[in-house]
């Protein structure tokens, strides 16, 4: 009987894999971030790899692991005729190697953006390695620029990339929603949009470079259409109802100067109508508001102020998204989903015009119509230190 369990024993002892497939940390390069340019007919990938040997040192030069220099990453850049060549001879020059799945930033030059993305992100989907759940950005200029920024409130570049990705909208734009953008019918894709900016120490010290949020790309098909920025980006973000409790500066009814409001609990609803060959959109917008600064003469102290003052919000709000609207119409850009509505509820209709919706798209009509509601005049209900007989109206 011991027999026959120790012959069992040591055959399942046989079976056993161990760690035979095993990989050391000491042997895998971390790719945070990357980045793509286009060169002419040619890709230039960027990597930011980490160097654990350089992690919380401050100021050191040199490290454990064969690392070396200040910075705790490493910038490698390299032209070839695709991506992926391109990473083949990266890893060629690299004593460890390349590992993906901790890369959690993409950056898409505005170069590349412009010419077409559809290989890229092929490149980026069909590895299993590479995560769908990747941050993807637009740069305003070429996208080695930005990855090689100083970008001193974080570690890497990457981190600061993503935190900006996460901030720029309520639902983050990742590898897989653009992808899916890119597939759907009547839908096209959007990101944030990335730049540079140095900042302004006084004439004693050396500015550095930072990254700032510029506002937003926007897509046609696969190809780079334009760009949004400030009022746009946010007229386009309220249309989703995507925005992450945005601050937004208002004319005083009173003429004398601006009120600022924070928005919260904003909402939007698009449902589309087909009458015959028109389309029309009608776009509602709801939001809470509470007033954050007054610079004016005008107080809120009355229902009557407030209600002329919603008048005034609500009117800029409806504004600020129908021009937003027109640009996109005119930029042939459907980040919005227009098609994507008429053809899930009137998919007769679609079978017949989806065919055309680029040249339809421009003539759908929208219908803005915007309900926010002021709900905080803030902690002073009356502008302080004006006199109280100049506030109301």
């Amino acid at each position: 009987m011991d027999r026959r369990w120790g012959i069992k024993l040591c055959v399942v002892v046989l079976l056993l894999s161990g760690c035979w497939d095993r990989r050391e940390i000491n042997d895998v390069a971390f790719v945070v971030a990357s980045a793509v340019d286009r060169e002419g007919k040619q890709y230039r990938a960027t990597l930011q790899i980490a160097l654990p040997g350089q992690m919380g040192r401050v100021g050191g030069k040199g490290g454990g692991g064969g690392t070396a220099g200040r910075r705790p990453y490493l910038i490698d850049s390299v032209v070839a005729s695709s991506v992926r060549e391109a990473n083949d001879r990266q890893q060629k020059a690299l004593s460890r190697q390349l590992y993906f799945a901790h890369r959690r930033v993409f950056l898409l030059g505005e170069e590349t953006a412009r010419t077409g993305i559809e290989s890229v992100v092929d490149v980026l989907a069909r590895v299993p390695q590479n995560r769908l759940s990747s941050y993807v950005l637009v740069t305003e200029g070429p996208a080695r620029d930005v990855l090689a920024a100083d970008a001193p409130m974080e570690q890497f570049p990457a981190e600061m990339a993503r935190e900006m990705a996460i901030a720029a909208s309520s639902s983050p734009q990742t590898l897989k929603t653009v992808v899916e953008a890119l597939i759907a019918e009547g839908r096209d894709p959007f990101t944030p949009l990335i730049g540079i900016r140095r900042t302004d120490p006084g004439p004693s010290r050396e500015p550095e470079t930072l990254l700032e949020l510029k506002g937003l790309a926007v897509f046609r098909g696969d190809r780079l259409a334009g760009f949004l920025k400030e009022k746009r980006a946010m007229g386009m973000l309220w249309a989703l109802g995507q925005t992450r409790a945005p601050t937004l500066e208002f004319p005083s009814p009173s003429g004398d100067g601006f009120m600022s409001v924070q928005f919260r609990e904003q909402t939007a609803a698009m449902t589309p109508t087909v009458q015959g060959e028109r389309i029309t959109v009608h776009l509602v917008l709801r939001a809470r508001g509470t007033l954050v600064e007054n610079n004016s003469r005008y107080a809120l102290g009355s229902d009557r102020n407030l209600a002329r003052f919603e008048e005034n919000v609500n009117r800029e709000v409806a504004s600020m998204v129908t021009e937003t609207v027109k640009q996109l119409q005119a930029l042939g850009s459907d980040p919005l989903g227009i098609g994507d509505l008429v053809h899930r509820r009137y998919p007769q209709v679609w079978h017949r015009i989806g065919r055309n919706w680029e040249t339809r798209y421009p003539e759908v009509k929208f219908v803005v119509e915007s309900r926010v509601r002021l709900i905080n005049p803030g902690a002073l209900v009356e502008p302080l230190g004006v006199p109280t007989d100049v506030q109301q109206e």
